[in-house]
Parts: C-alpha cells; sequence; structure tokens
C-alpha cells in the first residue's frame, strides 16, 4: 500500500483520539423522528461513557394532549428483553408542555432498547428505541478528591491505631493510675500491628481495585479494524476484530469467533461472523477523497468470507480515500469501521448501478456555507432548508427536497432502498461520521428488531418489512433527517435521493456552533 501523505496520518491521529462512538465515528447520540400510537415524537439518547452508566433522554411531540412519558430499558434481544423493569417517568420541563426529559440506567454493554410509551388523550402509543451501551473511557477521579480521601483514610488509620494502643496501655488501668513499662511496651506493639493490618488491608485493597481496573480497561469498547487493498478494479476489505486473542496464527478471523466465552466480558462476545443486512445489504460503505472531500461514494460491497468484503470500483480519480463502513451484528448492535486507501486513477470500469452512487462536490477550499440548493449532473435540483442556526447537541430536523428541471418537486421520486434518501454527516476534520435515515441515526434493522411486527414468525430483522417503525409521512420527494451535531465546527453534508432510476447525491456545507 502507497506512502500516506501528511495529511492521511494526521486524520488517521484525529480519528483514533475522538471518542469512538459505537454506531458512528465521534457522534455517540441516538436521535430518531417515529409514531408512538398516534403521537409523532422526536427522541435524543445521549448513552454514557461508562457502564453501568446512566443514559439521557429527551423526547418531544408536536402533540399537545400527551399528559406523560414513560420510559423502561431493556437488553435488545435475549431473555431479559422479554422482562421490562418497571417505567420510569420522564419530568415535562417547565413551560414546554411537550417536552420531556429523564435518565435511565444501562447496566451492561451490548445492544439495548428503551420501551417509550406515551399517555394521552387519544390513548396510548409505544415505541423502542435501540441505544449502544458500550464503556469508551474511564473517568478519572478529580485531584481534590483523592487528596481528601487521602487526608481522611489517613486519620482514620492513624485514630484505629491511637485507639488500640490508648486500650492496651490503659483500659485495665485504675482510675488515676499511670501505666508501667509493660504497658507502655504492649501498647506500642498493638499499634506496630494494628498499623501493619491496616496497611495490609489497604494493599490488597488496592490490588483488587487495580484488578477491577485493569479488566475495566480490557472491556472498553474499541472499534473494529479494517485492511483495503486494490486487486485490479476492485478493492478487497477484510475487517478484524481488535482483541488479537481472537484471531488465529495468521491473524485472520475463524470459527472460535462462533464460541460466547462469557457473555459478561464484552472483548470475549465480539464476533464478525453475526453480521445482517441493513436496508438490504451487510455492508453500507462510504469513500471520501481526501482532503478536499470532493469525491464521495456510496457502496455495498459483496461479503465473501467471515469479514471478507470485495467491491467493484467505478471509473473514478485518484487520490487518498476514508473508508467508513457501516455493519450490523445480530443483537442489532450498529459498528462503523474506519480505513483507508490510496487509489490509482480507476479507468475502463464498468459504471454504478443498482443502489451503489457517486457525486462529486466543490472541494473544501470553494465550499459555499450559506448554499441552499444544488443543481444536479441531469439538471435535477436538490433544495436544502437551511436552519438559521445550529447548535450543538441540539436535535434538528434536516429538510431537503428533490425537484426536477422547471423547479417542481419531482414527480418521479422514489424510495432509495426503502427510505425517501440516506445522508452522511461528516465532519471536516475527519472526528465525525454518522450515517443517517429518515428514521434517524440508529440502524434500520436495530429499529426493526426492538419494534418487531406483530405475530411475526420470522426472524425480526431478517426481513425488510418496515410495518413495525413508522416515522412521519412525508411527500415522495422530501426527505428529513433528525440529528444532533455532537461539536462545533465544520461539516459537509452527502444526501441522497433517487428519481426513476436516478440516484441523486447532493453536497452541503454548514457550521456549527
Amino acid at each position: 500500500m502507497r506512502r500516506r501523505n501528511q495529511f492521511r496520518w494526521l486524520l488517521i491521529f484525529l480519528l483514533l483520539v475522538a471518542p469512538m462512538a459505537r454506531a458512528h465515528v465521534g457522534s455517540p447520540d441516538v436521535v430518531v423522528q417515529m409514531q408512538a400510537g398516534p403521537y409523532p415524537l422526536l427522541v435524543s439518547v445521549q448513552p454514557a461513557s461508562v457502564v453501568p452508566g446512566v443514559a439521557q433522554i429527551q423526547v418531544q411531540s408536536n402533540a399537545e394532549d400527551i399528559s406523560g412519558v414513560s420510559v423502561a430499558p431493556t437488553p435488545l434481544t435475549g431473555e431479559a428483553a422479554q422482562h421490562p423493569p418497571v417505567a420510569e417517568e420522564l419530568q415535562r420541563a417547565p413551560g414546554h408542555a411537550i417536552f420531556y426529559s429523564g435518565n435511565v440506567w444501562l447496566m451492561s454493554s451490548g445492544a439495548w432498547q428503551l420501551h417509550i410509551t406515551v399517555h394521552g388523550g387519544r390513548g396510548d402509543g409505544e415505541i423502542s428505541v435501540p441505544v449502544p451501551s458500550v464503556a469508551t473511557g474511564t473517568l478519572p477521579m478529580p485531584l481534590w478528591l483523592t487528596a481528601t480521601l487521602v487526608l481522611l483514610g489517613s486519620l482514620l488509620v492513624l485514630g484505629m491505631a491511637a485507639m488500640v494502643g490508648a486500650a492496651l496501655r490503659e483500659a485495665k488501668l485504675a482510675p488515676g493510675v499511670a501505666p508501667d513499662g509493660e504497658h507502655v511496651r504492649r501498647a506500642r506493639w498493638g499499634i506496630v500491628a494494628t498499623l501493619a493490618l491496616l496497611i495490609g488491608v489497604l494493599a490488597l485493597g488496592g490490588w483488587w481495585w487495580s484488578s477491577l481496573a485493569t479488566t475495566a480497561r480490557k472491556n472498553l469498547y474499541k472499534p473494529l479494524q479494517m485492511e483495503a487493498a486494490l486487486d485490479g478494479n476492485r478493492m478487497k476489505l477484510e475487517i478484524s476484530l481488535p482483541d488479537a486473542a481472537m484471531h488465529d496464527a495468521n491473524g485472520s478471523a475463524t470459527q472460535a469467533l462462533k464460541t460466547k466465552i462469557n457473555p459478561l466480558n464484552w472483548v470475549e462476545t465480539r464476533r464478525l461472523d453475526d453480521l445482517l443486512p441493513d436496508h438490504g445489504h451487510i455492508m453500507h460503505l462510504y469513500m471520501v477523497r481526501q482532503p478536499q472531500m470532493d469525491v464521495l461514494l456510496h457502496l455495498h460491497p459483496q461479503q465473501t468470507g467471515v469479514g471478507e468484503f470485495v467491491q467493484q470500483l467505478p471509473p473514478m480519480p485518484s487520490g487518498e480515500y476514508t473508508l467508513y463502513a457501516d455493519v450490523v451484528h445480530e443483537d442489532g448492535f450498529a459498528e462503523t469501521v474506519v480505513g483507508d486507501i490510496g487509489l490509482p486513477q480507476i479507468v475502463n470500469a464498468p459504471r454504478l448501478s443498482g443502489d451503489d452512487a457517486m457525486g462529486m462536490a466543490e472541494p473544501l477550499m470553494n465550499a459555499d456555507w450559506l448554499a441552499t440548493s444544488e443543481t444536479l449532473p441531469d439538471g435535477y435540483t436538490m433544495a436544502f432548508d437551511r436552519p438559521p442556526v445550529l447548535q450543538r447537541g441540539v436535535p434538528v430536523l434536516l429538510h431537503f427536497e428533490l425537484q426536477d428541471a422547471k423547479g417542481k418537486p419531482a414527480a418521479d421520486s422514489v424510495d432509495y432502498m426503502g427510505m425517501r434518501g440516506h445522508a452522511a454527516i461528516i465532519k471536516v476534520d475527519g472526528t465525525v461520521f454518522a450515517h443517517i435515515h429518515p428514521f434517524g441515526s440508529a440502524s434500520m434493522t436495530a429499529l426493526m428488531i426492538a419494534n418487531p411486527v406483530k405475530d411475526e414468525k420470522t426472524m425480526p430483522g431478517m426481513q425488510m418489512d418496515t410495518a413495525s417503525v413508522k416515522t412521519v409521512e412525508r411527500a415522495a420527494n422530501v426527505a428529513v433527517f433528525p440529528y444532533s451535531f455532537p461539536t462545533a465546527g465544520s461539516y459537509r453534508i452527502v444526501v441522497q435521493m433517487k428519481h426513476g432510476d436516478v440516484v441523486e447525491t447532493g453536497v452541503f456545507d454548514v457550521a456549527v456552533d
């Protein structure tokens, strides 16, 4: 593989130090818009960075007859998913009749779901929102707290030793009688023995705490790894687990991956042979040419083995490309794998077909941060209802409309992979990537597992029947994406919508405060 330029190493560094966020890169919040019975909801969940940990949830709606909202967390799959705990009532924000918030505990790593029940004048409505729960870091103890605990602990140890010494020296003496040399020596030995015992207990506690900390560090979420190589006009991808112990002597995924060793150990339960299709594809791959982000591809490589994929590349310009690959496991846990590849110019190759799409954009150096529409190669237009202000951490609905060559709503608009459109949100420094849909940032497969079709006999998540997952009805030429930008900065939004047999790609740049 060719030597990478300095920008690539900087990008890789930023990707590694950024908070790796499960289904996306640097974008941990889950934001969905769904119908809970008759009530349209915009749900935002901020998962905890430690496990067990507290996830923060916000529920908004424009239905003014809602009287209450409750939530109960369970694992997404398994026996525990059938036995939710007593639901927690969310608190209504003062002065906001349609805004509710609260906290819920997620007690273990893996794919979870929040069962949300809405009470209102039109009866109850229910939905379940899939949420990843993995530890991405450890919380350091503040220096002031460390100093306080050391001081108090020292006082307790010294105080206990002093009490033992006083008891041995004077407890059996009559009032007013001074201790003799034997009592003084006994007291000193008692103090020494007590200090030795307490220091031993503290040392044992320190060893136990260090052992727990080591186990916790081992169970921190580490993203899957991906190697990419070019074979003619085909790109080969190999995904591997971050833990070398889960590979054979050649470093390849093996049959051993099918064995779950310890259900309580996050590292030992990770597999590569359990991937499910999402929107009909095992992998959704975005390729972005760096550093100007001017060539963007949305591809769907074919799986050829455990952790192995292949993709026929279309005619495309040379350059250094960052790869973002989305995959979903059988328990509904979604991951984004990041890689890179340097490509020569690809010529004499078949053009893309089916769901694969490619778009060209203005280089970042020429970005228009105020554009509200883009003229597409075939004369159609994609319009962006640009919000006046975008703020980090605040859920927002991003509206896009596909128009024909006359500026009218595209009458031949059709769904693209079962939805009005798909979007990728990429921060220009490479620290954020999110592949989102009109339902939100959760994967469709996870949403279907969380909201199975009633009396469905087939395995949940294996079929593309979305009857159990309902979002707000919109015109065929309109796609609305809920999202919460995780950090301030500059972002490029890649939107794909379809009319007839053509997949259109629109690119818009936004600044987030």
